[in-house]
């Protein structure tokens, strides 16, 4: 996923059924307003989305999560699909 980082001008990316097992940080992307990572064999965010305002929707449905709290930032999230995962841990998501 590194590649996409230079695409600075990207609003969606949908990658589902890849072999992704991480998240590069994808902070520069400023208009990215769409992540789809589903059935892929991800197990953490790590800082991945740490920086990324802009998100309204993010899809990790089918991956292999199992710990949720790095999304603080996002504060544009309207949509969030997680169904299918090993989540154990959750902290808060946004910030109110």
């Amino acid at each position: 996923m590194d590649e996409v980082r230079s695409l600075l001008s990207l609003r969606a990316l949908i990658l589902n059924d890849n072999e992704i097992v991480s998240i590069c940080r994808l902070d520069q992307l400023k208009e990215l307003n769409t992540l789809v990572l589903s059935r892929n064999p991800i197990n953490k965010l790590g800082e991945s989305l740490v920086k990324v305002k802009s998100i309204t929707k993010l899809s990790l449905s089918d991956c292999q999560l199992q710990a949720i709290d790095s999304l603080m930032s996002c504060t544009e999230l309207k949509e969030l699909r997680l169904a299918h995962n090993d989540i154990k841990q959750m902290q808060l998501l946004l910030s109110t």
